[in-house]
């Protein structure tokens, strides 16, 4: 455990304070407790960026490549979503290999705000909108997809931003991709 490698200067060490509920676990109910609890923690993770993968791949699919190529077959939308799917899972792959966060917390943050800011506006907005238009979705997706990409290397890699400031940033830019580029789509009558 933790706790016996480190001893007691466990709690001393920052990611420790910031995520100590398992170490305390363990501490507190002994190993088969602890396990269960990590497992627990793991398999929402997981999950959790399973959902967003897909999410990802498949809004892409359909909502991008399906609106600027709208003559391809099911199949070969259904390779691509696939296709997608590895690529958005080996991008938080690489990312640990190279340089792990010190919390698994921040990868999914990290995704959350690319994805709550770009579904936020394509979603939501588009909902209750009339003036929404396909250019604005799709700007506002890549918009979002890099300040998700440049965010993460920012924040993480060369702690050069802060979290609020690439959260507003993200949601902000998104915002007025959305809007400029739909009034343009509809401008332009396409």
């Amino acid at each position: 455990s933790a706790r016996a490698l480190f001893g007691a200067e466990l709690f001393n060490i920052p990611a420790a304070r910031q995520d100590a509920a398992g170490p305390m676990a363990a501490l507190l109910v002994g190993h088969p407790i602890s396990g269960l609890y990590v497992a627990a923690v793991f398999a929402a993770a997981i999950s959790t960026l399973a959902g967003m993968v897909l999410v990802m791949s498949g809004s892409l699919t359909r909502d991008l490549i399906h609106v600027l190529k709208p003559e391809l077959s099911d199949r070969s939308l259904l390779n691509i979503a696939r296709t997608l799917t590895v690529f958005f899972s080996l991008i938080p792959i690489t990312w640990v290999i190279l340089k792990p966060p010190d919390l698994l917390a921040y990868l999914m943050a990290g995704a959350a705000v690319g994805m709550g800011c770009i579904f936020f506006y394509t979603l939501a907005v588009s909902l209750f909108w009339k003036g929404a238009h396909k250019l604005g979705a799709i700007a506002c997706m890549i918009y979002g997809f890099t300040m998700t990409a440049l965010g993460g290397y920012y924040v993480y890699t060369l702690a050069q931003w802060p979290w609020g400031n690439w959260w507003w940033a993200t949601f902000i830019g998104c915002g007025i991709c959305y809007f400029v580029f739909s009034k343009i789509g509809r401008m332009r009558g396409q």
